[in-house]
C-alpha cells in the first residue's frame, strides 16, 4: 500500500516546488526507516508547502502508527474529500473503520452552514467549518465547541459528551446580526429589494429586520414614480428612511359660465375659473365648480400621466332657493309663496345701499320715505306713518324689527350697507303661521354670508345721495377640525350733512320754504356670526341720529337750531343649535335677546320735548321637522318671548328750565304660540302645504293663523301655485299708548288687525335661467289700524282700527333671466286695485308698479354695466280729497367690476338718471302733503380684500 502512495505521490511532486518534493522525500525515508516522528513533520511541513490529499493520506497514517487517533481520523477525513481514485478512497474508509472505535466522532453542522468550528477555546485555532465530522480523544470531561460566522451571532455549545467509539451529532442554530429599518412612507407603498421588480420584502407603514452594511430598496404605489434608496443598516440600531413617493400627475382645464368661481379637486381648492390645475393626481379624480349664488357642479374626470383634461364650459346655474317661505330651503319654484330673491350678484352690480334701495323696482313692492324713516308696502299693505310694521325683516329667521312700533328699519336706521349679505329674500303674503305677528304683508330675509364664502377681509369705502360717505370693514376666517369654527363680521358708518329741500306745508296761505339739512345723519352697524358646529351665534346692532327739518309733530320748521334730532338704537343677539338626530329627525333651537331704544328731540319754540323708548325681550323656540318618508314631512314648533322692558317717557322742557312729564307708560308683555306645518307631496306633480299658528298675547288674547298651498307640476319647467292664508298684526306698544298733548292722542282701544289673502301663480322656465310668471292675487283687510285726525282735538292725530274693511286685486307678469355669464334681465308689471268696501280708494298705494333691470358684461369680470329703472305711479295723498302725487321713473345707471387677483371690487354710477322730481304721500303729522325725494345723486364704491 506505501509503495502505491510512493508512486502517486512522485506523480504529483513532478509538478512542485522542490521544496516541497524534497520535504515529502525526506518524510518517506524517515517513514521507511521507522522514525514515525521524525516522517511527520516533514509530511507535515510539506502539505503546508503543497496542500494535497496524498501527503495527508501519508499525515494520517503517521498519526496512526504514534496513536494519535484523533488527529489520524481527521487527517484521513481530509484525505478522503480530495481523493477520487476508488481504490484509495476505500483505504481510507478500512483507515476510518478501524479509527473509529479508539475515539468519539462529532457530527457538528450548524443553522446556516460555514461556521468556523472552535474546540474549548478559540486561542487554540480552529478544527473545521460546518458541516464537521471531527474525532477526538475519549475524555471524561464534557466537551465545548464554539461556533463563529461573520454576520451571525456566534455560539458556544457547552456540556457535549461522548463515549469511544460513538458518534455525537451537535446541531446549533446561529442567528442572524440585524439592524431594524423602518420604513416611514405613504400606506400602501411597497418596498422591494435590488429592483423595482424584485423581492418585496414589505408594504408601508412597516418594520424591516436588515443584516448590517448597505442596502438599496425600491419603492413603488400606483399612480407615482418608483423611488430608490440606498442606505447603511448598523447592527442592533434603528435606521429611519423616508420615502415621499412623487406622483404621476396631469393637469385639468376648468372654464365656467361664471367667473372667479372656485375649482376644488379631490375638496382641495386649486383655483377660481378659468384656471389650469397642474400637478394633479393620475386617477379618478372629482372636479368641484362653486360660486356663491349659485348651484355647484361636480365632475368624475380621469387624470393620466402627463395629459390634460380640458372640461367644456361648465355652465353654474343659480341656485334659486329660498329659505323664509318654510324656514328651510327649498326652491322657489315649489315654495309654497310668491317669492323673489335679490342675489349677491345683482346687489353687486347696483351697489344697493340699504335695503330700502335693494327692494326699489321688486315686484309688487311700493315705497315710502318721510325723510325720517323709509317704508315698504307689499301689494297695497302699508301706509305713511305706519313705520313699515306690516313688514317682517329677518336676518337669517332672526326678527330685526324692535317691540315698541315693530318698525322695519329698511334705511340707513337698520343697516348702513349690505356688505355680508349672500341675498336679499322677498315673500309675499301672510307669513304668519310661522313668523306671527307682523308678516301681513310680507317678510324679507337678509341671508347672511355662509360658512362656505371666501375667507379673507376687505375694507370698502363709498359715497351715496351726493353727500353720503360710507366705510366699512369685514373679515370672515373659518378653521375646520371635527367640526366647523367660522366668524365672519361686518362693521360699517356712513353720514350725510344732508341735501337743501323746498317744501310746501299745507295750507294755501302758506309760502313754499326752503329747508337745509335734509336726510342729515350718521350711523353704523355692524352684524356677524360665530360658527361652533351645529351651534351659531349672530348679531345685529345698529345706531343711527337724523337731523329732522321738514317740522313733524308740529315742531320747528327748519330746524334753525339744529335740535330737531331722533335717534334708533337696535341690538339683536340669537344662539341658536340645530342638531340633526337622524336623517329623518331634525331640531332647531334658538334664544334671543333683543334691545330697542329711541331719543327724540322736539323743539317746538317756547319748549322742547324729549323722549325716551326703551324696549328689551327675551325669546326662545324649539322647532322640530321630521321627515317620514319622501312624502310626508311635519314641522312643528313653539315660541315663547317676554318683554320685561318696554317704556316711552316724554316731557316738555321749558327754557326757563320748567318740566312737565306727558308721557309715562311702561307696558311689559308676554307671548307664547304654538305652530305646525304638514308638507304631502302625494305624486311629484303635486305638493301640498297646510299648516296652522296659535298666538296668545297678553295685551290682546288668542289669535290664530292658517295657511294652505298647493304647488302643481303639469310639466316639466311648469309651476302652478294655489295659495291662501291669514296673517295677523298686534297693535304694537306705541299704536296703543303713544301720547301727546295737542299731537297725538292715545286711542281709547286697537284690535288687532287681519288680512285674508289668496293667489294664483303660473310659471314657466323657458331653458334653466329664463322664466315667466302671471299671477293674480286678492286680499281682505279688517281692522287695519290707520293713523287718523284726534277727533275734538284740531291737528292732533290717533291710531283706530278702520270701520271699513280694505279689498286688494292685483296682477302680476314678468319676465326674468337668472343672473349667469356676467347677465341678466328682469322686467314686470303689476296693476293693484285696493279700495275700501265703499268704493273709495286707499291712499299710498299705486295701481301700477313696473320695473326694469338689465346688466351686461362690458369686459368680465373687470367690468359690467347695471341699469335699473322704476316706476313711480300715483297715489291717493289722504283720505281728505282725491288729489294724487305725480308720475315718474326712476332710473339707476351703474358700472361695476373686479379684479379677483387683486381682491379689489369698484362701482360708479347715477341714482335718478334723469333727475325726476317726485313726492310721496305723508300723513298729518307733517306740515306738508308730500314729501320730495331725491333726485340725481352719484354713487361711488372702492372695496379691497387681503
Amino acid at each position: 500500500m506505501f509503495a502505491l502512495w510512493l508512486g502517486l505521490t512522485a506523480a504529483w511532486a513532478a509538478g512542485d516546488a522542490e521544496e516541497a518534493e524534497t520535504t515529502f522525500t525526506l518524510g518517506a525515508r524517515a517513514y521507511s526507516d521507522g522514525d514515525i516522528t521524525r516522517a511527520l513533520s516533514y509530511f507535515l511541513a510539506s502539505n503546508r508547502l503543497a496542500p494535497n490529499a496524498s501527503v495527508a493520506f501519508n499525515i494520517a497514517r503517521c498519526y496512526a502508527r504514534l496513536g494519535e487517533y484523533a488527529a489520524a481520523y481527521r487527517w484521513f477525513t481530509v484525505a478522503g474529500e480530495g481523493l477520487t481514485d476508488p481504490r484509495i478512497t476505500q483505504a481510507v474508509e478500512q483507515e476510518l473503520r478501524g479509527i473509529t472505535p479508539k475515539v468519539v466522532v462529532y457530527d457538528i453542522q450548524s443553522d446556516p452552514p460555514g461556521a468556523t468550528v472552535y474546540a474549548e477555546r478559540m486561542d487554540l485555532g480552529a478544527v473545521g467549518v460546518t458541516p464537521l465530522r471531527i474525532a477526538m480523544a475519549p475524555s471524561d470531561a464534557p466537551r465545548t465547541f464554539l461556533l463563529e460566522r461573520d454576520g451571525w451571532v456566534g455560539q458556544r455549545l457547552e456540556g457535549i459528551g461522548g463515549a469511544r467509539g460513538e458518534t455525537v451529532e451537535v446541531r446549533a442554530t446561529l442567528p442572524q446580526v440585524v439592524g431594524q429599518v423602518h420604513i416611514d412612507a405613504e400606506r400602501g407603498t411597497t418596498v422591494h429589494q435590488g429592483a423595482p421588480d424584485g423581492p418585496l420584502l414589505c408594504t408601508a407603514p412597516c418594520d424591516l429586520p436588515l443584516r448590517p452594511g448597505n442596502w438599496v430598496l425600491y419603492f413603488g404605489r400606483e399612480g407615482f414614480r418608483d423611488a430608490v434608496r440606498q442606505f447603511d443598516v448598523q447592527a442592533d440600531a434603528t435606521t429611519t428612511v423616508s420615502v415621499a413617493l412623487v406622483p404621476n400627475t396631469g393637469s385639468i382645464v376648468v372654464d365656467a359660465t361664471e367667473r372667479g368661481a372656485l375649482v376644488e379637486v379631490d375638496g382641495v381648492a386649486a383655483g377660481f375659473t378659468p384656471t389650469v390645475v397642474q400637478g394633479v393626481n393620475v386617477g379618478e379624480r372629482v372636479v368641484r365648480v362653486s360660486r356663491p349664488g349659485y348651484q355647484p357642479v361636480v365632475i368624475p374626470v380621469a387624470v393620466e400621466t402627463d395629459e390634460q383634461v380640458d372640461l367644456e364650459r361648465v355652465q353654474l346655474l343659480p341656485i334659486n332657493e329660498v329659505e323664509a317661505v318654510s324656514r328651510r330651503a327649498e326652491r322657489v319654484e315649489l315654495a309654497p309663496s310668491s317669492v323673489t330673491v335679490i342675489s349677491r350678484e345683482e346687489m353687486r352690480a347696483f351697489q344697493y345701499p340699504t335695503i330700502y334701495e335693494a327692494l326699489r323696482g321688486v315686484r309688487g313692492v311700493a315705497l315710502t320715505h318721510d325723510s325720517i324713516y323709509g317704508a315698504a308696502a307689499v301689494r297695497g299693505l302699508g301706509q305713511a306713518n305706519d313705520f313699515g310694521n306690516r313688514l317682517l325683516i329677518l336676518q337669517d329667521g332672526a326678527t330685526l324689527n324692535d317691540n315698541i312700533l315693530y318698525q322695519s328699519f329698511i334705511g340707513y336706521d337698520g343697516r348702513v350697507d349690505l356688505e355680508g349679505i349672500d341675498r336679499i329674500e322677498v315673500v309675499r303674503g301672510p307669513g304668519s303661521v310661522l313668523y306671527g305677528t307682523g308678516a301681513v304683508s310680507g317678510v324679507v330675509n337678509l341671508v347672511t354670508d355662509p360658512a362656505s364664502a371666501p375667507t379673507g377681509s376687505a375694507i370698502s369705502v363709498g359715497s351715496f345721495d351726493n353727500h353720503t360717505l360710507r366705510a366699512s370693514a369685514e373679515t370672515h376666517a373659518l378653521a375646520r377640525d371635527n367640526d366647523l369654527v367660522g366668524l365672519r363680521a361686518v362693521v360699517s358708518a356712513a353720514g350725510s350733512q344732508g341735501r337743501s329741500e323746498t317744501i310746501d306745508p299745507r295750507g294755501n296761505a302758506n309760502p313754499p320754504v326752503n329747508v337745509d339739512g335734509f336726510d342729515a345723519f350718521l350711523g353704523g352697524s355692524t352684524n356677524g356670526r360665530v360658527w361652533l358646529g351645529p351651534a351659531t351665534v349672530q348679531w345685529y346692532h345698529a345706531y343711527r341720529s337724523v337731523d329732522i327739518p321738514t317740522g313733524v309733530y308740529a315742531t320747528v320748521l327748519g330746524n334753525p337750531d339744529g335740535t330737531n334730532e331722533w335717534i334708533d338704537t337696535r341690538t339683536m343677539v340669537e344662539a341658536k343649535v340645530e342638531p340633526k338626530l337622524s336623517d329623518r329627525l331634525h331640531l332647531s333651537g334658538r334664544a334671543t335677546f333683543d334691545r330697542y331704544q329711541y331719543d327724540g328731540i322736539l323743539p317746538y319754540g317756547p319748549y322742547t320735548s324729549v323722549e325716551k323708548y326703551v324696549g328689551i325681550s327675551l325669546g326662545t323656540e324649539l322647532r322640530a321637522t321630521w321627515e317620514a318618508s319622501d312624502q310626508f314631512r311635519l314641522t312643528a314648533g313653539g315660541q315663547y318671548s317676554a318683554s320685561p322692558i318696554v317704556t316711552m317717557d316724554g316731557e316738555d322742557r321749558a327754557r326757563n328750565g320748567d318740566v312737565a312729564p306727558y308721557l309715562a307708560a311702561s307696558e311689559p308683555y308676554q307671548l307664547a304660540a304654538g305652530y305646525a306645518l304638514v308638507d304631502v307631496v302625494p305624486t311629484e306633480q303635486v305638493h301640498v302645504t297646510v299648516g296652522g299658528r296659535a298666538d296668545y298675547w297678553s295685551t290682546f288674547g288668542p289669535a290664530f293663523s292658517p295657511r294652505l298651498a298647493v304647488v302643481l307640476v303639469p310639466d316639466e319647467g311648469d309651476y302652478v301655485k294655489i295659495l291662501g292664508g291669514r296673517a295677523f298684526r298686534a297693535p304694537s306698544i306705541f299704536e296703543l299708548y303713544y301720547e301727546i298733548p295737542g299731537v297725538q292722542v292715545r286711542p281709547s282701544d286697537v284690535d288687532p288687525e287681519t288680512v285674508w289673502s289668496g293667489e294664483l301663480e303660473y310659471s314657466h322656465a323657458f331653458d334653466p335661467v329664463w322664466t315667466g310668471l302671471l299671477a293674480g292675487h286678492a286680499s281682505l283687510a279688517n281692522k287695519l289700524v290707520e293713523s287718523v285726525a284726534a277727533p275734538g282735538v284740531p291737528g292732533a292725530v290717533t291710531y283706530k282700527n278702520s270701520d271699513r274693511d280694505i279689498r286688494i286685486l292685483g296682477i302680476d307678469a314678468e319676465l326674468r333671466r337668472a343672473f349667469q355669464g356676467g347677465w341678466m334681465v328682469s322686467t314686470f308689471y303689476s296693476f293693484l286695485d285696493s279700495r275700501y268696501a265703499d268704493g273709495q280708494e286707499v291712499p299710498n298705494v299705486p295701481q301700477s308698479n313696473a320695473g326694469l333691470k338689465v346688466v351686461l358684461p362690458v369686459s368680465a369680470p373687470q367690468a359690467q354695466l347695471g341699469f335699473r329703472s322704476s316706476l313711480e305711479a300715483p297715489r291717493r295723498i289722504d283720505l281728505s280729497r282725491d288729489d294724487q302725487t305725480g308720475w315718474a321713473v326712476v332710473s339707476d345707471l351703474v358700472l361695476s367690476g373686479q379684479v379677483p387677483e387683486r381682491r379689489f371690487e369698484y362701482a360708479i354710477g347715477v341714482y335718478n338718471l334723469f333727475d325726476q322730481g317726485y313726492a310721496l304721500p305723508l300723513t298729518d303729522t307733517f306740515p306738508m302733503r308730500t314729501m320730495p325725494q331725491q333726485g340725481r345723486s352719484l354713487l361711488a364704491t372702492l372695496k379691497l380684500g387681503f
